[in-house]
């Protein structure tokens, strides 16, 4: 849909130069499919709920530990979906509800769903390239899917402050 901004027909970019296969666009992508299928205003916890039991986010133990800086203890990975919420409201994909914790698709939202599943669907986008979706969101998206050595393994981490001490164990051992 050129009148919503994508750059090009082959382009890894959705709208407002969000790329598909980054971490926060996976997470925006998976955000919109769960709030398409759950089809009505909802919670932030019904969100992840529903994600959690979909099997759709690929969890492992850094995704489970609270950030270092956070004021409540929650799962990385959760915080991950809520700032894929942020980005669907500044781009106006979902509400900006006054009321707190409304979670909700605009149509232009539902639109971006619809366009992201097509691209997908039809080649222009890889499922492959998304490290955070499980088997079950990718078959979702491309019902042919199978896993292959050719999926892109995820990074070490999705996480500067778990990169930092990595970096300083490695060359602790290193000082005289």
């Amino acid at each position: 849909m050129a009148q919503l901004g994508f750059v090009s027909r082959h382009s890894r970019f959705m709208p407002s130069k969000l790329c598909y296969d980054s971490t926060r666009g996976q997470c925006v992508t998976m955000l919109l499919a769960t709030l398409k299928d759950l089809g009505t205003t909802i919670e932030k916890r019904e969100a992840i709920a529903y994600i959690s039991r979909q099997h759709y986010f690929q969890v492992i133990d850094e995704d489970r530990e609270p950030y270092p800086s956070a004021l409540y203890p929650e799962p990385r990975w959760q915080v991950l979906i809520a700032w894929a919420r942020k980005d669907c409201v500044t781009r106006g994909w979902m509400f900006d509800h006054d009321e707190n914790d409304c979670w909700q698709a605009t149509r232009a939202g539902l639109y971006i769903y619809s366009d992201c599943a097509k691209k997908f669907l039809d080649g222009v986008w890889d499922v492959r390239r998304c490290y955070v979706w499980t088997d079950a969101l990718k078959r979702r998206f491309l019902p042919t899917y199978e896993h292959s050595p050719k999926d892109l393994r995820r990074a070490r981490t999705l996480y500067r402050d778990i990169d930092r001490q990595i970096f300083k164990d490695l060359f602790a051992g290193l000082r005289p």
